[in-house]
Order: C-alpha cells, then sequence, then structure tokens
C-alpha cells in the first residue's frame, strides 16, 4: 500500500486515516506534545531519582550503621565487555549487570533490524 507524504503522520508511522478509524474504534492516540515531552520528563524523573538516591546515601553514613557495601557493573568498549565487581553480592549484582545489558543489545538490534525493513 502507497501512502503520500500528505497523509502520513511521521511522528507515528501511520496515515491520517488509519488515525482516524483507529480513534474511532477505542484505540489511544497520544497527543504530539505528550510525545515530544515523554524524554524529557523521563531525563528530569532519572535525574530527580540519582539526587534523592545521592541524600539517602549521604544522610545513612550518620546513622553509623555497620553493614558492607556490594556492586556490579559492564562497560561496553565497542564489542568488548568489561566486568567489574567488588562486596559480597558482587557474583549476582555482576550478572545481573551482564543479563541486562544483553537484554538491552537484543532491544537495540531488533529494533535496528526494523528500522532497516522500514
Amino acid at each position: 500500500m502507497t501512502v503520500c507524504d500528505e497523509c502520513f503522520d511521521a511522528d507515528l508511522h501511520l496515515c491520517r486515516e488509519c488515525l482516524t478509524h483507529g480513534a474511532a474504534k477505542g484505540f489511544a492516540v497520544i497527543p504530539r506534545e505528550i510525545r515530544l515531552l515523554t524524554p524529557f520528563l523521563i531525563f528530569i524523573l532519572g535525574f530527580i531519582l540519582i539526587i534523592i538516591g545521592s541524600f539517602i546515601l549521604f544522610f545513612n553514613q550518620f546513622k553509623g550503621v555497620e553493614g558492607s557495601v556490594s556492586g556490579g557493573a559492564v562497560f561496553l568498549l565497542g564489542p568488548i565487555p568489561i566486568i567489574i565487581g567488588g562486596g559480597p553480592y558482587a557474583p549476582l549484582l555482576t550478572a545481573l549487570a551482564l543479563i541486562v545489558t544483553i537484554m538491552v543489545l537484543v532491544v537495540w538490534v531488533i529494533m535496528g533490524l526494523r528500522a532497516r525493513r522500514g
């Protein structure tokens, strides 16, 4: 099916007729203003969560609670993963970080293949 530039909404990758029929059938059509603000709102939410986490870490040092700290991370330098970790739960956290990294890479490859087809 061929769609001309006048009928095609590039933001939604749908023709305007499909949008009107979809809205008539009960499909939710997100307004353009909300779609444009979503990345910015996600960035602001992440920034606020980082600030809250920093305050929690800062004020926890005054409680005098003894404990251990564990962490794990996966850095990708091109195709080469660098895996680091420390603490008693480092193997578990590093494995979790590696699984999340693999999931992100799989989604990235799938989205790239879909973009090439479209």
